[in-house]
């Protein structure tokens, strides 16, 4: 049997080695923390290729949500969480402070080898740019929201966070929200300018407590409107409205999605989303990423995935999530 957790025969039979992953995970995510490692230098690693899966900022923010989905479920003693909680605690602060921008209230990227969606069209080929992304600050609120869940319940100081917390998601919707377009907007800190955009990450805000239920609403309408279309798999990551041009579909932005359509509710879709990815990887095996057209076999190199990932991918197949509510707590 393949140790690949999201194989084809990993997905006809979904409970298979499912405790051994679990602990798996955790053992990857205590040795990277364990690690001298800086948070926008933090990378999760395959033990078995020893290649690296997905470096830098982002990987703090998915530990995040790995642990806030597992101290949830109360799969380990509480007090076990704690080392985890500390160190992605002392990350997250540690980025917030490196990449505030005051003026704005923003997080900045200086590089698209730093985004998960590196080939967005914003990011152009200037180099050195400062961007704050809807997509990572999405995800850096949703990792606070994370933390400052699990710091209340192990009785820890979460002032900082729940600072970070505030100023981000007001920022956010001062800022990068378009009523017109019903999108959250990149925009570039060095010229202070909003950067249209045909980017799925402009509806990642789904994903933690940042839209409003009328934006939520927007949003829903936005992704059904650019990103549904009969003849692709959901969702590709740049709008496909002219019906034409092959997208990428990348498996763990759907996971992301998933969450976030599941927590405002808009459940038929969000299920649609895991059936679709589901097929993808069950058709053509284990990918970083899929083309989003249907009939096509064109996809990216074999992934090396890494438990924390694998573990996360494998509860978006299963769907058995915790659906936190929109209060952290």
């Amino acid at each position: 049997m393949s140790n690949n957790p999201f194989s084809n025969k990993h997905l006809l039979n979904l409970t298979v080695k499912h405790q051994s992953l679990e602990a798996s995970a955790f053992n990857s995510l205590d040795q990277v923390l364990l690690q001298d490692n800086t948070a926008d230098k933090l990378f999760l690693t395959d033990t078995i290729s020893n290649k690296d899966i997905l470096t830098g900022i982002y990987c703090s923010v998915l530990a995040s949500i790995f642990l806030g989905q597992h101290f949830r479920k109360k799969t380990r003693p509480k007090d076990q969480f704690s080392f985890s909680y500390q160190k992605l605690k002392d990350h997250h602060l540690e980025l917030c402070q490196k990449r505030f921008d005051e003026p704005s209230g923003l997080l900045f990227l200086i590089s698209p080898e730093e985004s998960l969606l590196p080939k967005a069209s914003y990011w152009g080929s200037a180099k050195n740019q400062t961007i704050a992304e809807p997509a990572f600050l999405s995800l850096m609120i949703c990792g606070l929201e994370q933390l400052l869940f699990i710091g209340g319940q192990l009785n820890e100081d979460v002032s900082q966070l729940s600072d970070y917390l505030e100023v981000l998601t007001y920022s956010m919707n001062e800022q990068l929200w378009d009523d017109e377009y019903g999108i959250y907007f990149p925009k570039n800190i060095s010229t202070d300018k909003i950067i249209l955009s045909d980017s799925i990450g402009g509806l990642f805000p789904l994903l933690a407590d940042i839209p409003d239920q009328e934006q939520a609403e927007a949003l829903y309408r936005t992704l059904a409107n650019n990103f549904v279309q009969g003849q692709h798999f959901y969702f590709p990551t740049e709008s496909v409205l002219d019906g034409h041009e092959s997208r990428m579909v990348d498996p763990l932005v759907n996971y992301l999605l998933f969450l976030g359509l599941t927590r405002y509710e808009f459940n038929t879709t969000a299920q649609a989303l895991r059936q679709h990815t589901r097929h993808l990887v069950d058709h053509y095996g284990p990918q970083r990423s899929y083309d989003s057209k249907r009939n096509l076999s064109k996809i990216s190199a074999e992934s090396s995935p890494n438990p924390v990932i694998d573990r996360l991918l494998e509860d978006f197949f299963q769907a058995d999530l915790i659906h936190y509510s929109n209060a952290p707590g």
